[in-house]
């Protein structure tokens, strides 16, 4: 059973609604695979008003993943964080449901991760 886990030295300042909802949805995906995913980012190192800083982003470790689960990450995980019936938006090299989004970002170099957050301009949840 795979778990999720935090790397040492990352805050969690603030967790809005739409972090929340990406945390659960990302140990929801883990918990029947063989391995462990980690999380690198989240509310540290990035300006005030950036989606991490607001408590809407986190990154994930993927080195190491093959590229197939990499891309089964990113797509599991939008599939999840839609809405019933939503069908993903492929842009921007990543996916994209009408709340969230999420790629896998420098892909191949030491920085590597997936990024998922909430998308800009959104309200989450509906008010």
């Amino acid at each position: 059973m795979g778990c999720l886990r935090v790397k040492p030295g990352v805050r969690f300042d603030h967790i809005d609604p739409a972090g929340f909802r990406i945390l659960a949805t990302l140990d929801a995906f883990i918990r029947p695979c063989d391995y462990d995913l980690t999380i690198t980012c989240g509310t540290e190192a990035h300006p005030v008003n950036s989606p991490h800083a607001l408590g809407r982003a986190y990154d994930v470790r993927s080195k190491g993943l093959e590229a197939v689960e990499k891309d089964r990450i990113v797509r599991d995980v939008l599939t999840s964080l839609a809405e019933p019936g939503e069908e993903l938006l492929t842009t921007s090299g990543g996916l994209a449901c009408r709340h969230f989004f999420g790629w896998l970002e420098h892909p191949g170099e030491i920085t590597e991760h997936v990024h998922i957050q909430q998308r800009r301009l959104t309200e989450f949840p509906n008010v």
